[in-house]
This record gives C-alpha cells, sequence and structure tokens, in this order.
C-alpha cells in the first residue's frame, strides 16, 4: 500500500501497514457520532457487504506480495479476497456509513424560524445526527438546496410554500421525528 511519510509517498505492506490502519478505522468508526458503538468481530459484515458490492473496500486485483520479485509472485492478488491484499483497501467513508451507528436525527432548534413565502431563506437546522444528512424537507417540498456542516448543523435554503410547515431531516439513520423545534413559518408578502 502508499502512504504518506514525512511529505512523501512511500510503499509500505504487509500486516504493519493493515493492521494499525484497521484498528484506527474501527477505533473511529466505535466512537462515531459521540456515541459509543462497539462494532466487535467485523469479519461477518464484511464479507457480507463486499459480497453485496456496497463500497467498503477498493478491491486490489494486480500485482503480488512479492515486492522484490524473488518469489515468483505466489500471491497474486485477484478479484474478491486473495492472499496478497485480503479485501481490499478499506474506504473509510463507505465503512462508516454502513457499519457506523447512525441515529436518528433530531432537529433542536431551527434559524431563523420565519421566512418569506417566496423562499430562498438559509435556515440553520441545528440538532444531533445531523452527519450523513440525505434530504431536508420544509412540509412536503424539498429544500432548494443543503450543505452538512457537521453532525449538529445543517444549512438548508427553504423552498416556497405558506404557512406553517415542520422541517424534516433525513439520514440513513431515519427521519427527525415533528416537534415545535422543528416548525418553520412562511410569512406573507405583506409581512416579509
Amino acid at each position: 500500500m502508499s502512504c504518506r511519510l514525512s511529505g512523501a509517498w512511500v510503499e509500505v505492506g504487509g500486516t504493519s501497514a493493515a493492521a494499525p490502519l484497521w484498528a484506527a478505522i474501527v477505533a473511529l468508526l466505535d466512537v462515531q457520532q459521540g456515541v459509543l458503538h462497539r462494532l466487535g468481530f467485523l469479519n461477518p459484515a464484511l464479507y457480507k457487504l463486499v459480497s453485496a458490492h456496497d463500497p467498503i473496500v477498493d478491491d486490489i486485483v494486480s500485482g503480488s506480495n512479492d515486492y522484490t520479485t524473488t518469489s515468483g509472485g505466489l500471491f497474486p492478488a485477484t478479484p474478491g479476497y486473495d492472499m496478497a491484499s485480503g479485501l481490499g483497501t478499506p474506504i473509510g467513508v463507505g465503512l462508516s456509513r454502513y457499519l457506523g451507528y447512525e441515529p436518528v436525527p433530531v432537529v433542536r432548534s431551527l434559524s431563523p424560524t420565519s421566512g418569506p413565502a417566496r423562499g430562498g431563506t438559509r435556515v440553520k437546522i441545528f440538532g444531533s445526527g445531523l452527519l450523513w444528512t440525505a434530504a431536508v424537507r420544509f412540509g412536503t417540498v424539498a429544500a432548494r438546496s443543503f450543505s452538512v456542516v457537521s453532525a449538529t448543523e445543517v444549512i438548508a435554503v427553504s423552498p416556497s410554500g405558506s404557512g406553517t410547515v415542520d422541517v424534516d431531516v433525513t439520514t440513513i439513520g431515519g427521519t427527525s421525528a415533528r416537534t415545535a423545534a422543528s416548525r418553520f413559518r412562511y410569512l406573507s408578502p405583506a409581512a416579509a
């Protein structure tokens, strides 16, 4: 595998490179979203995700473990599991998405809580579990756009609308519950 060392790319390999890399990724997944979530023995889950073609590893399909070229390439890399590279190189974001703890998002407050009926208001959504936000809706209408700032903040641009609506956030953990804290009021043109 290639890694950055003192500002330069270098080739390293074997268990001495792979074990600390996997240990670090699993440690980060264990405390993802600030909640301790012990993953435990991962092999069954990893093989299931790889067989379903979920993006958790980059499969190494060429080369061998014979980096000195003195053993005739005894363990070539092949599609799927092989003795040279195992399942492949881990993809941290994919592992996080499929193995990490993803709570149902919670909307704790909005700022501002109102805007013009024509839409276009930048609304800061504060809460928890917002890291993997996939959709933001103002009532039944999707936000014009949104960006994830952190696990506790998303900024969404309101679509046009009327009345008072609930702002829902959907992640891979589910959709936020509707509460008084998630309500957005559209102002009539005269009030805006």
